[in-house]
């Protein structure tokens, strides 16, 4: 195992340090990495351990990002919820914990039974990777956890009319996400894959977001300073700038869309690198050098990870996403 992370970690670092803004690569470097869920896999951990490893060698994607059910680090704090045919994979809500402001102060605090599942999922997903391919873990960030565990309208209101004990109960949340990214670690995974689904002033206005939320994404961030390199992916739109990384290790990614930044105006705000994401219509039409140039261009990255907006929606076979990462290795 620690042979393993090793030489992944070192294959991690340097993908970071290529894909820095005006780091010197010629010919392009590109990294080809999609995710897909896999619904009927991700109850078993077995089932989902053979799932993830038949994806990366069915695919040969560069990275591969556990994704699993998205709400594992609620599920056990009173937060039901299934897959009913949501395109992405996703789960559908049926059952929330918190429902007024006392309820923050009962959501259990201790490592759950679903967290140390997929801890050890991830544990035997790195031991069978080959050595040199990078694992990374998915973890919701404090802020996206408390949109699982409360409706997304209870807890925007909760925000303006009770900033502090949400700031308290966020906290709370960040300390218990800190110890699973601890955990991750000591499974031997390469890096995390934070999502936020909260960076958008349509559903937490700015001001709130700076004075109740922000700290609470910190204290997420440092705690994965553990690992060579890490992805934070910005979900839906609009999203804001106030919650970017400060630190050195992180990759954006935010997806495209009309009401997200631009790529010369994400360069222009950060100088950390970023997952170059192109829309399903350029991989269904298939002549992705185009697009890939320009975005490289525009981002002033010699080198990118190359991907999708966020999973790979299941309508879409392992073999088409077979064809996407050969035309982009065909590029490098």
């Amino acid at each position: 195992m620690e042979n393993q992370v090793n030489v992944a970690d070192s294959t991690l670092s340097r993908l970071f340090q290529a894909c820095l803004p005006g780091a010197s690569q010629k010919p392009a470097m590109l990294w080809p990495a999609f995710w897909q869920h896999d619904p009927a896999s991700e109850c078993s951990p077995q089932a989902w351990i053979d799932s993830t490893l038949r994806f990366q060698e069915e695919t040969g994607t560069a990275l591969v990002k556990l994704t699993g059910p998205a709400h594992y680090q609620v599920v056990d704090r009173g937060v039901e919820g299934s897959w009913q045919g949501a395109p992405l994979g996703e789960r559908t809500f049926t059952r929330r914990a918190v429902h007024e402001l006392g309820d923050w102060e009962k959501i259990p605090a201790d490592f759950t039974a679903a967290e140390q599942m997929v801890v050890q999922v991830a544990a035997e997903v790195r031991r069978r990777l080959p050595v040199e391919v990078p694992l990374l873990a998915t973890v919701f960030s404090p802020a996206t956890q408390a949109l699982m565990l409360a409706e997304p309208a209870c807890f925007a209101a909760q925000v303006k009319s009770a900033p502090e004990v949400i700031r308290a109960a966020l906290a709370r949340i960040a300390g218990q996400t800190a110890g699973l990214i601890a955990r991750f670690a000591e499974a031997g995974v390469n890096g995390i894959f934070l999502v936020s689904k909260h960076h958008s002033p349509s559903l937490i206005a700015e001001p709130d977001y700076v004075t109740v939320i922000r700290q609470s994404d910190r204290l997420a961030m440092e705690a994965c300073r553990v690992f060579a390199a890490n992805i934070l992916h910005l979900h839906g739109e609009p999203v804001h700038a106030l919650g970017w990384p400060e630190q050195d290790d992180w990759i954006l990614h935010i997806e495209p869309g009309s009401r997200n930044p631009a790529r010369p105006h994400i360069r222009a705000k950060t100088s950390r690198p970023v997952l170059l994401a192109l829309d399903y219509p350029a991989w269904e039409r298939g002549d992705v050098a185009t697009p890939i140039r320009s975005g490289l261009a525009e981002l002033g990255q010699h080198a990118a990870i190359v991907g999708s907006p966020c999973a790979v929606p299941l309508r879409y076979a392992r073999s088409e996403i077979a064809a996407w990462v050969r035309r982009i290795r065909e590029l490098s």
